[in-house]
């Protein structure tokens, strides 16, 4: 049987059998958003340009997908594991840092302290995301304040956070 055949048969198929240009450039532009994010040598500004790229990118996306019939629900891209979801994933995460860090020092607190209420301590997993949770958010106020009451509180549940997952 011709090994081509075979694979395909298979479930092996090669990339492009699977995953446009575009959706590479996805990808692409969303590792750039996280390493600016996470990277002292970016700044919030510098943060904002490819969070904004990656947006404009995602939005198109979007729009393609309407306009070829895809549903309107995007759970699929929320939960899906191709290239354009975990994009789509990177945005919705992003967005969701940059909005953390337009609130008031009031809201932010409040919205802070929300996001442990009802976490169960004992479930390292869940301990584990809100501190990567909080660490991002963290990265991100560093870059844009010089002084913003959230960033010590939030320096505070990561520590607090961290000795709960260290007890367990």
């Amino acid at each position: 049987m011709n090994k081509k055949f075979d694979c395909q048969v298979g479930g092996v198929f090669p990339l492009v059998d699977r995953e446009s240009v575009s959706d590479i450039d996805l990808v692409k532009q969303a590792f750039v958003v996280c390493k600016a994010l996470r990277s002292e040598e970016y700044s919030y500004e510098k943060f904002l340009v490819e969070y904004e790229l990656l947006k404009s990118m995602v939005v198109n996306d979007l729009k393609a997908r309407r306009e070829a019939g895809f549903p309107d629900d995007l759970s699929y891209l929320e939960e899906g594991s191709d290239m354009c979801s975990r994009a789509y994933q990177t945005y919705i995460w992003a967005r969701f840092n940059v909005d953390m860090c337009k609130l008031s020092e009031d809201e932010f607190l409040q919205k802070i302290s929300e996001m442990s209420v009802n976490l169960d301590s004992k479930d390292k997993y869940k301990v584990s995301c809100l501190i990567n949770a909080y660490s991002d958010i963290l990265s991100l106020l560093k870059k844009k304040y010089i002084y913003f009451e959230g960033i010590e509180v939030i320096e505070n549940y990561i520590f607090d956070w961290n000795l709960i997952l260290d007890d367990h």
